[in-house]
This record gives structure tokens, C-alpha cells and sequence, in this order.
């Protein structure tokens, strides 16, 4: 497996739980050569979570970013 890739073992249930939380909706897809698969989307409650989350590592970004910056003296 590489980097940044996750297994099915973890993938599934986790999607599992955003479906019970409502922040995804999931389809059944007709199969072309196989059995049918689900299709997630996220519901208008998964995207305005997506962006609470985005902006919460944008803020924690920012400040490792400003701790890594040489102190400034006041003069």
C-alpha cells in the first residue's frame, strides 16, 4: 500500500458512520461486468463539515507556520 492510501477494511466503516451522521448519501450503482457499488456523495450537512474541518487545519497550518518564524523584537 502507499502513502496516503486507505485499506477497504477502514474505508467501509467510515463511510458507514458518515451515512448514519448524514453527511454523505450513498447510491447503488448497477455493475457493467460484476456486482452492483455504491456511490457516495456528501449532503449539504457534509460539506458545510468539510469546510468546518478545512478551516480548522487551515488555522492550525497558519500557526505552526508563524511558530517556525524568527521572534520578532519590538524596538
Amino acid at each position: 500500500m502507499r502513502s496516503g492510501e486507505v485499506e477497504g477494511g477502514s474505508l467501509y466503516p467510515t463511510l458507514g458512520k458518515l451515512e448514519q451522521a448524514r453527511l454523505v448519501e450513498a447510491v447503488w450503482l448497477p455493475g457493467e461486468s460484476g456486482p452492483g457499488r455504491k456511490a457516495y456523495t456528501l449532503t449539504l450537512a457534509g460539506r458545510g463539515e468539510r469546510s468546518r474541518l478545512a478551516a480548522g487545519w487551515r488555522d492550525l497550518s497558519d500557526t505552526l507556520v508563524a511558530l517556525g518564524q524568527p521572534a520578532r523584537t519590538e524596538q
